[in-house]
């Protein structure tokens, strides 16, 4: 999804981040019965490994984890082709026909500039653009899929014979990238374009953040940009969803099994997050160090 990001100042940033030393993993508790939920980044380089200890910790005492969803059956050919409509215009419509003018030469503009040619994208939707081009961009800066935190477990799991869950279907996953077409095109492809001319600059403080569990930080980087400028997207993407995962993982909180669930970070940030939920519903949380 989209991440907006506003400059917090590089040298308040570091003093803010070396005095923290958390990380993005908490425990939740209800008596005798526990679980841990882990912020992930999607995303990451191979020099980025090894993952903050906490990571390890919640992994070690846990028989189970629990992603966002299914990602074995995410990377299917049949899901691929199931997400193809939500991706891609199937009734010869093509991106120019829903862009303002300026909008539609920016995006040219950039595909020139990555020499990505124009013919391949253009029945490409707005998410389809937003979701392909960030993960080319981080692609373009030595970041893939392949060493994001989701995969590195989900690959854990099976070597140590771990029983995995997901909190989504991918239909429900397809139905949120709908809802993101159903948006301002011209607010989605200037967002992303933006987004990625600062991804550079802004993609370590991210990783700092993240690493050190910064939330505040987290927050302020990922989340307050997007509140202002685009509140329905942030609205179904992150509070609705984070309400909807909370009965899962209280259902989850009650079995005898010990659960590491892993979601995206930014879902752990903010007034509205999965934390934030939890602990409304009387539970304990803490940040592992």
């Amino acid at each position: 999804m989209t991440l907006k990001r506003i400059s917090t100042g590089l040298i308040s940033f570091f003093l803010v981040n070396c005095a923290f030393a958390k990380s993005p993993v908490w425990k939740v508790s209800d008596g005798e019965r526990e679980l841990f939920i882990g912020g992930t980044i999607h995303l990451l380089s191979a020099g980025d490994y090894p993952l903050p200890d906490a990571f390890e910790q919640a992994f070690s005492q846990s028989s189970k984890l629990i992603f966002e969803t299914d990602i074995d059956g995410a990377n299917s050919i049949g899901a691929q082709t199931k997400f193809m409509p939500a991706l891609m215009y199937q009734d010869g419509q093509t991106v120019e026909s829903v862009l303002e003018p300026q909008v539609y030469r920016d995006l040219t503009a950039f595909l020139t500039k990555r020499n990505l040619p124009l013919a391949m994208f253009e029945r490409f939707k707005p998410a389809g653009f937003n979701l392909t081009l960030l993960v080319l961009e981080l692609q373009r800066l030595g970041i893939n899929a392949q060493s994001g935190v989701d995969i590195y477990f989900s690959n854990r799991a099976k070597k140590s014979e771990k029983s995995v869950a997901w909190l989504e279907s991918l239909d429900e996953q397809i139905k949120f990238i709908d809802r993101m077409n159903a948006l301002d095109p011209n607010l989605i492809i200037a967002s992303t374009l933006r987004d990625i001319g600062q991804l550079e600059h802004q993609w370590p403080k991210l990783l700092s953040a993240w690493k050190t569990g910064d939330m505040q930080s987290l927050e302020n980087l990922g989340l307050t940009q997007m509140i202002k400028e685009a509140p329905e997207l942030y609205q179904f993407m992150l509070v609705d969803r984070n309400k909807q995962w909370v009965p899962a993982i209280k259902r989850w909180l009650g079995t005898p099994e010990v659960e590491f669930i892993l979601v995206g970070v930014l879902h752990l940030a903010g007034k509205d997050s999965v934390l934030s939920e939890i602990e409304k519903a009387g539970y304990k949380v803490e940040q592992l160090n």
